[in-house]
C-alpha cells in the first residue's frame, strides 16, 4: 500500500513537471505558483493527510482557472489531481486515524445525507441528469469525510487545534487574494467590475458575494488575536484584508451579501 501510494503521488508530480516544461510566457507565474502549491501538497501528504485537505480546500476557495482563465488553458486539472493527494494520503494513513477513534456524529450525518443523494440520483426522472449533480456533490461529500476524519473528535480537538487556526488562515489568504484582484482591476484598471458584471467561479454576483463575505469574519478574528514577536504585524494585515474583502462584497452590488458581511463583523 505504501509502495502504491508513493508511486501514485510520483506519477502525479512527474505529470505536473512535463506540463510545467511546455509552458510559456504570460501563464509561466500562474503555472509555477501552482505547481509549487501541488508538489509541497504532495510532499507534506505523505507525513499527514491533513496536508493534502488543506492543498485540496485551498484550490477549491481559490478555484485558479477561473481567476486565471486567460492564463490557464484547462488542460491540467488540478484540483483533481489535489484530491488525489488526498485520498493516496488517507489510504495510507487509513490503520493510524482509524486507530485513534476519529469517527464521530458528524461523519455519521454527512454519510447519511451521501446515501440520500444516491438513492435520490437511482430514482430521479433522468437519472442521466441527475448523475452530473450527484458528480458534484461527491466532490464535496468525500473530501468533508476526509477532513471531518482528521479534524479528530473533541476530546483530541487540543491537540490538533492548530490545524482548524491552519485551515481558516488559508481561507482568509485565498478569499483576501481574490478580493485584492477585484480591487486592483476597479482601481486601477479603469473602474472595471467583472465581479458584478460576470461573478466568480461559477457564481454570478450574489454567489460571489457570498463567497468573499465568508472571509471578513476569519478577517476579524485573526485581527483581534495577541501576536508577539516577529509576528505582531499580522493583525494589522489582518485588518486590512479585512477591508479589502468588504470593498470587494459592496462592489458585487448583492444585498445579501452585504447583509453577511455585516453579520459577520
Amino acid at each position: 500500500m505504501i509502495k502504491f501510494g508513493f508511486n501514485s503521488i510520483t506519477s502525479i508530480l512527474g505529470e505536473i513537471g512535463s506540463y510545467s516544461s511546455e509552458v510559456e510566457g504570460n501563464a509561466m507565474k500562474q503555472v509555477t505558483f501552482l505547481s509549487l502549491m501541488i508538489v509541497l501538497g504532495a510532499v507534506g501528504a505523505l507525513q499527514s493527510p491533513f496536508w493534502g485537505v488543506l492543498l485540496y480546500y485551498s484550490l477549491s476557495v481559490l478555484r485558479p482557472q477561473h481567476l486565471w482563465n486567460w492564463a490557464l488553458d484547462g488542460s491540467m486539472r488540478w484540483s483533481l489531481m489535489a484530491a488525489l493527494i488526498t485520498l493516496v494520503s488517507f489510504c495510507l494513513h487509513l490503520s493510524r486515524i482509524v486507530s485513534r477513534g476519529a469517527f464521530n456524529g458528524m461523519i455519521t450525518l454527512i454519510m447519511m445525507y451521501a446515501l440520500l443523494v444516491m438513492l435520490s440520483t437511482i430514482t430521479a426522472f433522468n437519472p442521466q441528469i441527475a448523475q452530473g449533480w450527484a458528480i458534484e456533490y461527491a466532490k464535496v461529500l468525500v473530501i468533508a469525510v476526509v477532513a471531518s476524519f482528521l479534524t479528530q473528535t473533541i476530546e483530541l480537538l487540543s491537540e490538533h487545534f492548530w490545524q482548524v487556526k491552519v485551515l481558516a488562515l488559508m481561507i482568509l489568504l485565498m478569499l483576501g487574494y481574490i478580493a485584492w484582484e477585484i480591487n486592483f482591476l476597479y482601481f486601477f484598471q479603469g473602474g472595471r467590475l467583472n465581479i458584478y458584471h460576470y461573478g466568480y467561479g461559477g457564481l454570478d454576483n450574489n454567489g460571489a458575494g457570498l463567497l468573499l463575505a465568508m472571509g471578513i469574519p476569519f478577517a476579524y478574528c485573526f485581527a483581534l488575536s495577541p501576536a508577539k514577536g516577529m509576528w505582531r504585524w499580522w493583525p494589522v494585515a489582518a485588518a486590512f484584508l479585512g477591508l479589502v474583502l468588504m470593498h470587494a462584497v459592496m462592489m458585487t452590488y448583492s444585498r445579501g451579501a452585504m447583509l453577511a458581511a455585516a453579520v459577520g463583523i
